[in-house]
């Protein structure tokens, strides 16, 4: 997440097949937060109104309570149970949080490794590089 900016991450969620949240926070409190598609498909995740505290036990929340890890644009990451956040079971999540410095807000992107059907196959004809070369080039007679 080196570098990352809130717009960046906000796109990323909405054009990525990975599991991703990106949740933007100040003072303690969460500003926005957004699910990706696959994220979603964890069950009926909890919305969390622009305010509402930062879950305890998470690493967000540790790093808030230092305001020169925000100011400095440090960043952090660990894992985190997936319950912590959500209040609902799930797999193991990876926290990474950065200060977004003068603002004073942090940026934080958590994600997991789930596999679906719609991943990369090596076997899958249609994943295949030469394939789909070939079905794709165009044919004159």
């Amino acid at each position: 997440m080196t570098g990352t900016s809130p717009a960046t991450a906000f796109r990323f969620q909405e054009l990525t097949r990975d599991a991703v949240a990106v949740i933007q926070a100040t003072n303690g409190a969460i500003d926005v937060c957004f699910y990706s598609d696959r994220f979603k498909d964890f069950g009926r995740l909890p919305f969390f109104k622009r305010g509402t505290s930062l879950p305890h036990s998470t690493l967000t929340r540790e790093f808030h309570k230092d305001e020169a890890n925000i100011f400095r644009g440090d960043a952090a990451e660990d894992q985190t149970r997936f319950a912590d956040w959500f209040g609902i079971e799930g797999p193991n999540v990876r926290e990474q949080v950065r200060g977004l410095g003068a603002y004073g807000k942090t940026l934080t992107v958590l994600s997991c490794d789930v596999k679906s059907d719609d991943d990369f196959d090596p076997h899958d004809q249609a994943d295949d590089e030469e394939y789909l070369k070939e079905r794709w080039t165009p044919r004159f007679r």
